[in-house]
């Protein structure tokens, strides 16, 4: 398909405003031209930007709890999926990339599209909890890696939704070996190897070491 026909696609199962559509084409316009110096993306994924990128982050939108006060989004890099919820209207977002160069992209998706979210060039473990209430990523670490990462800011009430890949299983059983948690797989709209994994209630199980 063609980047026009990828957006029509979007448009459709998104469900968003042409105001909203012509913001995230800006961010396209930018991740194309800033691809050419830094690997955001995989190349081959360019051409589907629109379903494999920028549909797969707004698809997080329906899992957003009602009190999911400020949204951490870990490892931001291209922006997925913190960004784009950004430009979708969730305001409270900090995007944490340790990256200066992403972080100068992320900054100038920022500046052109509008969109509120904070752009944070630090490690994840420099961030300060608020608690936050909701932490998003994307291909970052396997679970259990990733639920070390944030331990400090896991609170009773925290609500993590990661967007995983085909061995979401395998990482869960191990993640669960160290924790208990409640977790829920979603079937991707943006493809039938991927899923949206939702996490709650977690704490260290006993017996871990």
């Amino acid at each position: 398909m063609t980047q026009v026909q990828e957006s029509v696609v979007f448009h459709k199962f998104a469900n968003v405003s042409r105001e909203t559509t012509q913001k995230l084409a800006l961010y396209a316009e930018e991740l194309s031209k800033w691809q050419k110096s830094i690997n955001l993306i995989g190349n081959n994924t360019l051409p589907n930007l629109w379903t494999r990128h920028f549909l797969d982050s707004a698809q997080l939108r329906q899992f957003l709890r009602k009190d999911r006060g400020r949204i951490v989004d870990v490892g931001s890099g291209a922006g997925f999926p913190g960004l784009v919820l950004s430009i979708l209207g969730e305001d409270r977002i900090d995007l944490v990339e340790r990256d200066k160069r992403k972080c100068a992209f992320l900054r100038a998706v920022v500046h052109r599209t509008g969109a509120t979210a904070q752009v944070l060039s630090i490690d994840i473990s420099e961030y300060v909890p608020t608690p936050a209430l909701t932490i998003t990523a994307r291909a970052v670490a396997e679970i259990d890696s990733f639920l070390d990462l944030v331990t400090h800011l896991i609170a009773p009430q925290s609500h993590i939704l990661l967007l995983k890949g085909s061995k979401v299983q395998h990482e869960l059983i191990l993640a669960q070996k160290k924790r208990k948690l409640t977790a829920r797989i979603h079937p991707s709209q943006a493809g039938r190897d991927g899923c949206v994994l939702e996490i709650e209630d977690i704490h260290h199980a006993p017996n871990s070491s």
